[in-house]
């Protein structure tokens, strides 16, 4: 059986120097192209064999080279700089068409596709935000990056593409704005994270027993998916969680802990700001429109359903929103103070079609005639 073609190719972003990624990369015994300076740290990278760049580095890579006895292939992405290029013919020619020739990361993921490689893996390609060489590259707005990826994904597939880590092509395959990560990380806070709205389909899952008759839809489900309260627990290593949302602050922090030590990457929202973890633990868009009940005042199915509609997302699926059943209640029940809630939001948010919200299991509508 043919050997698959297998490459790493390494931007320079952040993401690159967290453990997990550090290790992953010291574990990878294919070849290894990276961009930039990323050359400079070739001690690390015990199978590098190619670099691309912009002038400057390409320039002074071909003298690196010489001076440690390297062997790695130099790319320069634009071939209008050869020509300043100190001993030139050392420099290798892409095969990516001049108009395709973008970003170094995603210039160098279309090299490979373009060779037929048959895994391509990514790191420290954030899609803007800090980086490991340029100083203050995340006070720039890099949404052409997002462009440039959405065009790759258009014209050549990333089909053959895994980014390590969180999985940017949610993000590039999505409708979501090109701004979204800009908006986060040129505001200080972090984009790699996950949570984003990255389709307009939601599935929600909250505590009640009726779960467990769906687990095939919740196991397969592919687009975004959130979870309430401590269900984050229960689907560990299960499924992939983009948000945990809650009504209790407790749980809040809980979640955030448990993220932090089983290097996770979804997203926590409640429905107040939290001291000391401000920007770990979201807040939920407010509520207190809602005939003057403020949002602390709401169950965690309200805030959720209400945050789902602000997002703008046109199909919004729930799993699991009924009571704990029990001999009294032999059939799904639904808590009285969250169906008086559901109504309010419902009828404030102006919901034009009814299929918008999807309680699968139940008729359409059927909360309205409770």
């Amino acid at each position: 059986m043919k050997e698959k073609k297998r490459v790493l190719i390494l931007g320079n972003g952040v993401s690159r120097l967290e453990l997990k990624h550090r290790d992953f990369i010291k574990d990878w015994t294919n070849e290894i192209w990276v961009c930039n300076r990323g050359y400079l740290e070739h001690k690390d990278f015990q199978n590098l064999t190619r670099m691309i760049g912009d002038f400057d580095p390409c320039n002074k890579a071909v003298t690196y080279k010489e001076c440690h006895n390297l062997n790695f292939d130099i790319y320069l992405r634009y071939e209008g700089w050869r020509h300043k290029i100190c001993q030139s013919k050392q420099v290798k020619q892409l095969d990516v068409p001049d108009e395709y020739r973008a970003d170094s990361g995603s210039t160098f993921v279309i090299q490979a596709i373009l060779e037929k490689y048959d895994e391509i893996y990514v790191i420290g390609m954030d899609l803007g935000g800090a980086d490991i060489y340029v100083m203050g590259l995340h006070k720039e707005d890099k949404s052409d990056w997002v462009d440039w990826w959405r065009r790759v994904a258009r014209d050549f597939s990333l089909d053959k593409v895994t980014f390590v880590g969180m999985d940017h092509k949610k993000f590039i395959l999505s409708d979501n704005p090109r701004d979204s990560y800009a908006k986060m990380y040129l505001e200080g806070k972090d984009h790699l994270g996950g949570g984003f709205k990255c389709s307009d389909n939601l599935l929600i899952i909250g505590n009640g027993e009726s779960r467990f008759l769906h687990a095939d839809i919740i196991h397969n489900w592919k687009d975004d998916l959130w979870v309430c309260d401590k269900l984050y627990l229960q689907y560990y290593g299960e499924i992939i969680i983009d948000r945990v949302m809650t009504s209790h602050t407790g749980i809040a922090i809980l979640s955030y802990l448990f993220k932090q030590k089983n290097e996770l990457n979804y997203q926590i929202y409640t429905n107040k700001f939290v001291k000391n973890y401000n920007k770990e633990v979201h807040c939920f868009s407010d509520t207190s429109t809602a005939r003057n009940v403020p949002k602390n005042k709401w169950c965690t199915y309200s805030i959720v359903i209400n945050q789902a509609l602000v997002e703008g997302y046109k199909k919004i699926n729930i799993i699991g929103f009924d009571s704990l059943s029990d001999e009294a209640k032999p059939k799904k029940a639904y808590d009285k103070k969250f169906i008086a809630e559901y109504k309010i939001i419902y009828k404030e948010q102006k919901i034009e079609d009814i299929k918008t919200l999807n309680f699968i299991g139940e008729p359409q509508g059927f909360l309205h005639i409770i």
